[in-house]
């Protein structure tokens, strides 16, 4: 049974860039990250992996593609998204399988704000 917390709810403007946390914290000083797996809404499949097991092999998916890159060396870690389409707001889940200890995931919801939208707001 995966542990999670609840939802980061974060904005992003169309065309800018999204930072999405994903907890990576060891359970163990004895423990390791073997694999971290972004999903987005219902999807199955992630649409983002990194094999952590030896030297971090990254393997983005689509819809996001290059667009996406997980920095491990960031704090906290987090899933970069840029430049961030309409497309793109949805809830996303980051899971992080360790060598022993038990599987966590951490949820952010993405809201993304149009640029027309934004724009209105600063001439009221």
């Amino acid at each position: 049974m995966a542990m999670c917390a609840a939802p980061t709810e974060l904005q992003a403007v169309v065309g800018g860039r999204a930072e999405l946390p994903c907890n990576v914290s060891l359970q163990s000083a004895a423990d390791k990250v073997s694999l971290v797996l972004w999903y987005r809404g219902d999807n199955k499949l992630p649409l983002y992996s990194v094999d952590a097991r030896a030297e971090p092999r990254h393997f983005p998916a689509e819809p996001l593609g290059a667009r996406a890159y997980f920095d491990m060396a960031a704090e906290p870690p987090v899933l970069r998204v840029e430049p961030v389409h309409e497309k793109d707001a949805a809830l996303y889940r980051c899971r992080v399988d360790y060598r022993w200890g038990r599987t966590f995931s951490t949820f952010s919801q993405l809201h993304v704000v149009g640029l027309l939208l934004l724009l209105d707001l600063r001439h009221l």
